[in-house]
């Protein structure tokens, strides 16, 4: 469950600088303002062990360690951070992604209110 806090602590990981970019001009006009960036599994797995993110928005298909095993290094060592997996891939992918850990799915090209739900949910 996401608990909601006056300041949050937002980790985007993806591959692609514009992805990381819009997620964070997004999270922005949402007045979130530690929204910090990994551009692969491996950054994220250095800063999870420096910052105790409270949401991580998680790409899958990088180079190196991609999504899943990230998210899956992530729950075998004990970060509990909410996690939601941000894809283009097709639906069928949100099962494997839940299976490994993740507590959302959103499929690109992410909006706004898309966001606010999973900010939301239970």
């Amino acid at each position: 469950m996401l608990h909601m806090k006056e300041v949050m602590k937002i980790l985007i990981v993806d591959d692609q600088p514009l992805n990381r970019l819009v997620m964070k001009k997004l999270l922005k006009t949402m007045k979130f303002t530690e929204v910090h960036e990994a551009k692969s599994g491996l950054a994220a797995l250095e800063m999870v062990q420096r910052i105790d993110f409270d949401l991580i928005f998680m790409g899958l298909r990088m180079p190196g360690m991609d999504g899943l095993e990230t998210i899956q290094h992530l729950r075998t060592t004990g970060v509990f951070s909410y996690i939601c997996v941000l894809t283009a891939e097709p639906q069928e992918i949100k099962k494997p992604c839940m299976n490994h850990g993740s507590n959302a799915f959103l499929r690109k090209p992410i909006v706004l209110k898309e966001i606010q739900n999973v900010l939301e949910s239970d």
